[in-house]
């Protein structure tokens, strides 16, 4: 299978699983499902079987403490920050809204990058790999281009580093 082929499969596996989710979250919180709950039972799957596949692989299951307490602060944040907050909104909007306001999390990343101080703004190709999924018919409409444009415009625009003074030692303006 080319590379081509395999990105079109797993874009299609990432769409049909990933836009699955959020019904299968509508529809657990219907049933009472308590949101906390789901988030954590949500996670858990997803880590066994991530795991078990790892394992499939023949990869090292042995993780560092410093790797540990870094996954641990970014689950945490993960479950109780987006995905806690995705299914409380759910239980007052349509399914097929939450998973279109994630969806656009790279676009308010970009915007917010646009518009806080100390940042650049986005560039073209940065902008361009964030929304050419969303735009049929143009030059990176494809899901491999999409995603090679988002891959390169996602590092084009860092924060800027304040300039050393020129002596070498900070300024002292003199009034």
């Amino acid at each position: 299978m080319s590379f081509r082929a395999k990105t079109i499969v797993a874009f299609g596996v990432v769409y049909v699983v990933w836009g699955s989710t959020y019904l299968g979250i509508k529809v657990a919180l219907n049933e009472g499902m308590p949101p906390a709950l789901l988030g954590g039972v949500r996670l858990l799957i997803a880590g066994m079987l991530l795991l078990g596949f790892a394992r499939l692989r023949g990869s090292r299951l042995r993780i560092s403490r410093h790797d540990l307490s870094t996954s641990a602060i970014v689950g945490l944040c993960l479950l109780c920050g987006g995905m806690f907050s995705t299914m409380l909104s759910e239980q007052l909007i349509d399914s097929t809204l939450a998973a279109i306001v994630v969806a656009a999390a790279p676009l308010w990343m970009a915007l917010a990058e646009g518009v806080l101080p100390g940042m650049d703004r986005p560039s073209r190709q940065g902008v361009s790999g964030s929304t050419a999924p969303s735009r049929p018919g143009t030059r990176c409409s494809s899901p491999v281009r999409s995603s090679r444009a988002l891959r390169r415009g996602s590092g084009s625009s860092r924060r800027r580093a304040s300039p050393p003074p020129a002596s070498g030692r900070p300024s002292t303006s003199q009034s």
